[in-house]
């Protein structure tokens, strides 16, 4: 059974808001379709380890274990932020 990803909307410290996806890897239940529907330009490199296709900067970048993979505001892309990046310009929507 596929399951779409588990894209929440993040209010930044700004009054902007980002949709994310905070990458747990491809687990049982996480369909990489879905990611891939949602994230167009997604491999899995021979390491295992997610890649996306960054439209501004024109290159690959890796998506760690708990990274986020943020939409650009303007909807032309993607781009992955560490957790600790991240949380240093969003606030938790569940507080």
């Amino acid at each position: 059974m596929r399951r779409e990803p588990d894209v929440r909307r993040y209010p930044r410290k700004a009054n902007i808001s980002d949709d994310a996806i905070r990458y747990v890897g491809i687990l049982p239940g996480h369909d990489r379709q879905a990611l891939d529907a949602w994230c167009v330009n997604t491999t899995i490199g021979e390491d295992g380890n997610l890649r996306i296709f960054v439209e501004k900067s024109r290159a690959w970048c890796l998506v760690g274990l708990g990274d986020y993979v943020v939409k650009e505001a303007d909807g032309s892309g993607f781009y992955p932020c560490s957790d600790k990046d991240f949380w240093r310009t969003h606030d938790d929507p569940n507080w």
